[in-house]
């Protein structure tokens, strides 16, 4: 809201939300979806506590990772006034430095879907592995995100349907469900997007939209760091880093401005932070201190935005949205870790801004 977005925010929460969070977000002006855990169909298995092994309503047939993008589509679906553009995101592991449909963005046609850094290649186990598997194919191609996605409402729920689809033909088939894998819905994500089945989407390079997705240098920077500061890495400040003046890294990093917001490649401030949780504690101290700040930079408002929705010839006053999944449906910590693990098989001849190292895991 600080950054002047006036459009809809829908968050999923869990059933026993704490009465502040509560308290705050309905000052905010924010629509709270409690979500309601049930039985899993696909288990007999119902006394653990463990996220596969738990599912949530209404789709019980459904691994509980999967199951946010059809609850996100109901979500949509129920409110008629959210005209678009649509941003689904992450909500634990993201931050907003501006206003992502201001009037300083493009206008959004159809759907975007936003690479990774473009070190990380669907080579990667997140994606090689369970698509190889399923479809019997091997692919080398740009990381998408899950995570984040933004389109037109029509484009956005186009998506979601077709992700829903999807997984339900995966939960049928023992090729492609594995009970105990977290985080593909990644993977299925890359394969639709690469076998065309996302036609009306538009792939998004890192650091030139209105997301940056940081997680993979942010562990390369991390993981460095960690290494050779072992257990004083969480109180020793990162190369360069100014704290007098707000910065927590260096400007030589050429990921932030000289105030420490993030900015894409052409200098603009990002709008939309993913994964920035990678980064650890340096950065966390940082995004404390500057969270009454951090969504006034470049304020701008969202009122009286105007844009052709796809398909259609005539402008339309746009009602934007956010919709998240909170708490329930965090990316899991080992997911996050092994997420360091960084597969740069047969990737000697692409760019990277940072040396090719392999952090340490922790």
């Amino acid at each position: 809201r600080k950054s002047g977005f006036t459009g809809h925010i829908i968050v999923a929460v869990k059933p026993d939300v704490d009465p502040a969070v509560k308290a705050y977000l309905d000052t905010n002006n924010v629509t709270m979806k409690v979500l309601q855990r049930v039985n899993c169909t696909y288990t007999d298995d119902h006394t653990s506590e463990k996220e596969t092994l738990t599912c949530l309503h209404p789709y019980p047939s459904l691994k509980q990772r999967w199951a946010r993008f059809p609850i996100l589509r109901d979500y949509l679906l129920e409110c008629k006034e959210c005209t678009g553009p649509v941003l689904v995101t992450d909500f634990r592991d993201t931050f907003f430095q501006k206003d992502p449909f201001g009037n300083t963005h493009h206008v959004i046609s159809g759907l975007e879907v936003y690479e990774e850094h473009r070190a990380q290649r669907t080579t990667h186990w997140l994606v090689d592995g369970p698509v190889h598997r399923c479809k019997g194919i091997k692919l080398d191609k740009p990381m998408l995100c899950s995570g984040t996605t933004v389109g037109t409402r029509e484009a956005m729920l186009e998506y979601l349907n077709i992700m829903h689809a999807e997984m339900l033909s995966w939960m049928k088939d023992e090729k492609c469900f594995d009970v105990n894998m977290e985080g593909d819905d990644q993977s299925i994500h890359n394969y639709l997007f690469y076998s065309g089945n996302l036609p009306f989407a538009t792939a998004i390079p890192n650091r030139e939209g209105i997301v940056s997705t940081v997680g993979v240098e942010a562990a390369w920077i991390w993981g460095m760091h960690a290494a050779m500061y072992g257990s004083d890495a969480t109180s020793i400040p990162f190369p360069g880093a100014d704290e007098g003046n707000g910065r927590w890294i260096g400007l030589h990093y050429s990921l932030t401005d000289e105030k420490g917001y993030h900015i894409n490649f052409n200098g603009e401030t990002s709008a939309v932070i993913h994964q920035h949780d990678r980064y650890g504690p340096p950065f966390q101290k940082w995004l404390r201190l500057e969270t009454a700040k951090v969504f006034e930079v470049e304020h701008t408002t969202s009122k009286n935005i105007e844009s052709t929705m796809k398909g259609n010839s005539e402008s339309e006053p746009l009602s934007s949205s956010k919709l998240s999944n909170m708490d329930v449906l965090p990316r899991a910590a080992n997911t996050v870790r092994k997420v360091l693990d960084l597969n740069f098989e047969g990737q000697k001849n692409v760019p990277v801004s940072k040396p090719v190292l392999k952090p340490r895991v922790f």
